[in-house]
């Protein structure tokens, strides 16, 4: 067994170049933004049924304005930070 260690560290690796380099990167980027859009839907439905089953109680009213407020400013970090990784990959290429 201690000799078949050292022939699995000599295998090749995922990466092997800048383009493989690249490759991976986007994939953790898409899989990133999947879950991070699909939270924040998730939080956008959570908000709609606090303010839906409010029932004109004001705190819960509140509640729920401060989580679509919450959901509203992640939603812009989130398109910010696409187009940054647009602007970033403009200079680089």
């Amino acid at each position: 067994m201690l000799v078949a260690v050292p022939a699995v560290a000599e295998g090749d690796g995922p990466v092997s170049s800048i383009e493989d380099v690249n490759r991976v990167v986007n994939k953790v980027y898409n899989w990133v933004a999947g879950a991070f859009w699909a939270v924040a839907a998730g939080f956008l439905i959570w908000a709609a049924m606090l303010y839906a089953t409010a029932r004109g109680n004001q705190e819960q009213v509140k509640k729920a304005k401060n989580v679509l407020i919450y959901v509203v400013v992640a939603i812009v970090i989130g398109i910010v930070a696409t187009g940054v990784k647009g602007l970033i990959e403009s200079i680089l290429s």
